[in-house]
């Protein structure tokens, strides 16, 4: 189970689409996988996007995933520096 929970994750948030469009800001907490994903879209007029990821260190990555399919999409995938003192998010694109 622990090995489907980073595609759960990306699943779930990949439903957020449907949240999205109804607010500014939304929070899912995971309790399998002991997390929370936080998206907010400011009202400033810009297209930022801000994002928070809270996950237990036994995880080797988070990943947060945006559009209404796993094919073609931008994946972000975060994990900890070599030095734990900072985190690494490393954009991906999937085909």
């Amino acid at each position: 189970m622990a090995s489907l929970l980073p595609w759960l994750v990306l699943y779930l948030i990949s439903q957020l689409h449907l949240v999205l469009g109804q607010t500014n800001a939304s929070n899912v907490f995971i309790p399998e996988a002991n997390t929370i994903i936080s998206i907010n879209l400011p009202d400033d007029g810009s297209n930022d996007i801000n994002f928070y990821v809270s996950s237990p260190d036994w995880y080797q990555y988070s990943a947060i995933g945006f559009g209404s399919s796993m094919a073609n999409s931008v994946i972000l995938v975060m994990y900890p520096s070599a030095d734990r003192k900072s985190v690494i998010v490393s954009p991906r694109f999937t085909k």
